[in-house]
């Protein structure tokens, strides 16, 4: 399955992996939690506990305004989403989330 993967502190990166419960939560290094917060057809999958166990701080999640909603902790990535399970990234929304997700000046 192709997702894009943001790291902390580095580049998002665009990768192919298996799509399996172990393999989700390796990358997120823990239990997934999917998040469907965009009108695409993608997937915000995070680590459930990011903010409890002290992951680190990773991307802003902004509002349309530009504000701050939140803050997204630990690694995580975007996927498609499918009617009954997770799919590949569709590719004309890569550049898109990438954008969406820069990384902070800081870095």
């Amino acid at each position: 399955m192709k997702i894009i993967v943001f790291e902390p502190g580095r580049k998002a990166v665009v990768k192919n992996v298996q799509n399996d419960l172990e393999s989700l939560q390796h990358i997120v290094n823990g239990y997934i939690e999917i998040l469907h917060p965009f009108d695409d057809p993608v997937a915000l999958v995070v680590n459930e506990e990011g903010k409890l166990n002290r992951s680190r701080a990773n991307r802003p999640f902004y509002d349309d305004e530009g504000k701050i909603l939140d803050i997204l902790y630990g690694t995580f990535f975007l996927c498609g989403d499918g009617e009954d399970d997770l799919t590949d990234i569709p590719e004309e929304l890569i550049p898109k989330y990438k954008d969406m997700f820069p990384l902070p000046k800081d870095n």
